[in-house]
């Protein structure tokens, strides 16, 4: 993959203003709306949460935000939550009540138009990466039903291990994990 390059976006960045922007499209392009016309949400992945680009700033604020980029393009992005950093929305904060201080994304998107090149993969990879003997951990929304992010995460060796139905905003979210990096085969 010439010209790829996975990194934090933080706000010292030269480029953070395009690349901020660019992460805020990406988001609304693809949040879940109800009643959304874009076709049947088992058929395709889509973000339940709509988040808008100062909740994007906040999270690069926090460097919870990592980016890759192609050609200095922003093609795919991911909040996390690192291990040691206080988790701000219910989901996380169930995960680590449930499971301890471990990594876990909250939200991963690839651009429209760049799908099915590994993004995704990659940003999953980066992360894990930094937290190798730790489990990995992602909540993927049940009301819509996800497909698309099940899909997904079962082919990076994510497994569903609970339900959570306790979200303020009424949406059950299957609580998924995936192995430390140190004791996958």
């Amino acid at each position: 993959m010439g010209g790829i390059l996975v990194t934090a976006a933080t706000p010292d960045r030269h480029d953070f203003e395009r690349i901020i922007r660019r992460i805020a499209d990406i988001g609304r392009d693809l949040a879940y709306r109800d009643g959304d016309a874009r076709g049947e949400p088992d058929q395709a992945s889509f973000l339940l949460s709509d988040f808008g680009i100062e909740t994007y700033r906040k999270f690069a604020k926090a460097g919870q935000l990592q980016v890759v980029l192609k050609d200095d393009e922003s093609v795919a992005f991911a909040v996390v939550y690192p291990p040691k950093m206080p988790a701000d929305d219910p989901g996380t904060r169930h995960i680590r009540a449930a499971y301890g201080d471990v990594p876990v994304v909250k939200q991963v998107a690839t651009a429209p138009g760049h799908g099915r090149r590994g993004y995704s993969r990659l940003l999953y990879r980066h992360f894990a990466e930094q937290y190798p003997a730790l489990p990995l951990f992602a909540a993927i929304a049940e009301q819509p039903r996800n497909y698309g992010s099940e899909n997904f995460h079962s082919k990076l060796g994510f497994v569903k291990c609970a339900t959570f139905s306790a979200h303020p905003d009424g949406r059950e979210r299957g609580i998924w994990r995936c192995p430390a990096i140190v004791q996958r085969p």
